[in-house]
């Protein structure tokens, strides 16, 4: 009996360790309270809880956050009780990026995880969006490859693809990247399918006949009536209940297998078969087909019945709500019946439907030819992130692990020694708000470690300049919590570099500390700022040198701006040779000499691609905005109008007179 139980036990653990998924794979994703879409046991209704193995289907997924290392993470859901006519997985979703600045400026965007994936190719299947909002860019990767990027432009607008990836790590990742506001209402993950090289379909002919039934030639899409779903081809289309608005709801999808008919003596193979859209006594049927480029299209069909069984029907198609073939009576059983249309594609699908005049119809074949694109005006295409969701963490390096951008360590690596930045999104980069590369590469990391990056609060501004947007939070040491610290890798230390940054303030700042500034230096415990300083009524340029939490020296003047252009102009020179940082600035005229002081050796290192093993350590610099003791919900935007980093010879430098030197005190020293 003992060795029942032993076998029993071992038995049930195996049982529990087996987590791979099954497929196709349905994931809903929504509140607990949201009504299930589907039927029992044919999704996994996901509630926005944290990445883990679940024991009721043992599978391991769930929410994780989108910067390393990864943590378990929740996701906000929510449910729209709206009187929009859409399906219910377009009603519930789960927020990826919570856009909502002004509610919650914190909130860290969040990514979707399943584990214990065959490697291999998969096809997804995927929607996005949200039936109450407008304007919202919903933007998804999955293992560094994009599903979808795109504006919701209306309430009702379905925003789908179909997408073959290839899964090579065991493990899938759904990251936003580059959008706004991106809310995840369902995933559908099938086994299998070609990627598609040539893109979008353009041209496609489709034979309508019963399984098992040879079609009319290589080049037809053989259709046998299935529902509508991703057929082995790596094409969505099939059936659907006539009139429905959601397609992947399991109840609008319709198998119409047993109307597929195939007439016998017939020489004409595409008039042989057919498919009975309209049948007495039953739902009437439709046909949907996806992947479709956008554009005009030349829509031919035939439909009839080769034998006296034809008698009696009206055939009547229409494509996209657009008459291909009028309501036709036949004359005699062996009446060919063909139309054609020109019928506009704007949401990538096809619909052919007998619904409106039609009885009986019975559709034999149909052919969708792309004429060209649309006669109007081409619209402004909505920005692209220049790069895919990767990662650079640094190793070794001071950041102890973590994360500092998303694009790869090389693109993060040391830029030429003379560079230039117009803001005009033509250089890689991180990406702001709409997309468009903010041309920083990378971003200092918080203490805590939590994401030190938010897209939201950044755009460049079409050469004009980048737009930066003020947060709470504070540049200091290991209490660093401090939100867009940008920057880049630096050559150093074999030069002496110098660095010159351009701001114009904004007119509403309401002198609580609010700052604009540029710093330099390894990890936000070992850093120089130069920074413009709003008190009160009054401006002030700062200069800092702190280590570990310590000031090792510090500078500040009053100066006088400009009320009209509120212009003021950052230099920082980084002497390597005598570990030194010299400070300029310029409000109004001529930059003006401010101060110098020693900073520790260390801070001049090698870039972020090239360790120094030495140190272990890199250097850095770059612009970060501040809010300061401001807890107003609303921030400010600096405008960074130009940037300039370029080698210099010791001739260049400029030292400030002796008592506006500053050494490792407090206090200017003599």
């Amino acid at each position: 009996m003992r060795s029942v139980y032993v076998i029993l036990i071992v038995a049930a653990v195996a049982a529990v360790a087996s987590s791979k998924p099954t497929f196709p794979l349905f994931v809903n994703f929504g509140p607990k309270n949201a009504p299930e879409c589907g039927s029992a046991g044919s999704f996994i209704e996901d509630t926005g809880g944290p990445f883990r193995f679940h024991h009721d289907n043992l599978m391991t997924y769930g929410w994780r956050s989108a910067v390393k290392p990864f943590e378990p993470a929740r996701a906000k859901t929510a449910f729209r009780k709206t009187d929009a006519k859409v399906g219910c997985p377009r009603k519930s979703f789960a927020y990826m990026q919570f856009g909502d600045a002004k509610n919650d400026p914190n909130e860290p965007d969040v990514m979707w995880q399943l584990n214990d994936v065959p490697n291999g190719y998969y096809t997804i299947d995927l929607i996005v969006g949200d039936p109450t909002r407008t304007g919202d860019v919903h933007s998804v990767f999955v293992n560094g490859q994009k599903l979808i990027q795109k504006l919701q432009k209306t309430e009702t607008e379905f925003l789908r693809t179909t997408t073959v990836v290839l899964v090579s790590n065991g493990r899938m990742r759904f990251f936003p990247m580059g959008g706004r506001n991106t809310k995840l209402n369902r995933i559908i993950i099938h086994e299998g399918g070609t990627p598609i090289t040539g893109g979008r379909l353009k041209q496609v002919e489709v034979n309508f006949l019963p399984k098992g039934k040879t079609s009319c030639g290589q080049k037809f899409l053989k259709d046998v009536g299935e529902a509508y779903g991703l057929k082995k081809e790596g094409y969505s289309y099939g059936w659907l209940t006539a009139g429905t608005e959601d397609e992947l709801n399991d109840g609008n999808r319709f198998d119409i297998t047993d109307r597929m008919v195939q007439r016998k003596g017939e020489d004409n193979c595409l008039f042989s078969s057919f498919a009975s859209m309209q049948k007495s006594g039953e739902p009437e049927a439709e046909w949907k087909i996806d992947n479709l480029t956008n554009g005009n299209y030349k829509v031919q069909v035939v439909a009839g019945d080769p034998q006296a069984k034809g008698l009696g029907s009206t055939h009547y198609i229409e494509a996209n709500g657009v008459r291909v073939l009028r309501a036709t009576v036949p004359d005699k059983p062996n009446d060919r019946v063909t139309g054609s249309a020109t019928v506009k594609v704007s949401d990538g699908t096809m619909r052919l439907s007998a619904q409106r005049r039609g009885r009986n119809t019975k559709l034999s074949a149909v052919s969708l030819r792309r004429t060209g694109p649309f006669p109007v005006p081409k619209p402004k295409p909505t920005p692209k992130p220049r790069s895919p969701p990767v990662e650079c963490i640094p190793n070794p390096s001071e950041f102890d692990g973590a994360l500092i951008s998303n694009l790869r360590c090389e693109d993060v690596s040391q830029v030429p020694v003379y560079r230039q930045i117009g803001f005009n999104g033509k250089k890689a980069g991180l990406v702001g708000s709409d997309g468009v590369s903010v041309e920083w590469t990378m971003f200092l990391p918080t203490s805590n470690r939590n994401y030190a990056y938010d897209h939201k609060y950044l755009q460049a501004k079409s050469g004009r300049g980048l737009q930066m947007r003020t947060s709470f939070g504070s540049m200091k040491g290991t209490a660093n919590n401090q939100l867009n610290a940008l920057g880049i890798g630096l050559d150093l230390p074999s030069r002496s570099l110098s660095l010159r940054m351009t701001w114009k303030l904004p007119a509403t700042l309401k002198g609580k500390g609010e700052r604009a500034c540029m710093w330099f230096g390894n990890s936000p415990q070992k850093f120089v700022w130069l920074c413009v300083v709003a008190q009160g009524n009054k401006f002030f340029i700062e200069l800092m040198v702190e280590k570990d939490d310590k000031q090792l020296s510090r500078k500040r003047i009053q100066v006088n701006v400009d009320k009209n252009q509120r212009l003021v102009v950052l230099q920082l020179q980084l002497l390597s040779r005598s570990s030194e940082v010299v400070a300029r600035y310029r409000t109004t005229g001529k930059l003006k000499d401010f101060a110098s002081a020693e900073v520790p050796r260390e801070y001049f290192s090698f870039d972020a691609a090239n360790s120094d093993f030495r140190m272990l350590s890199r250097s850095y610099a770059g612009p970060y905005v501040n809010q300061g003791t401001d807890k107003s919900d609303i921030g400010h935007d600096f405008l960074m109008t130009d940037f300039e980093m370029r080698e210099i010879e010791f001739s260049d430098v400029r030292m400030p007179p002796a008592h506006h030197r500053l050494g490792p005190s407090l206090k200017p020293h003599c």
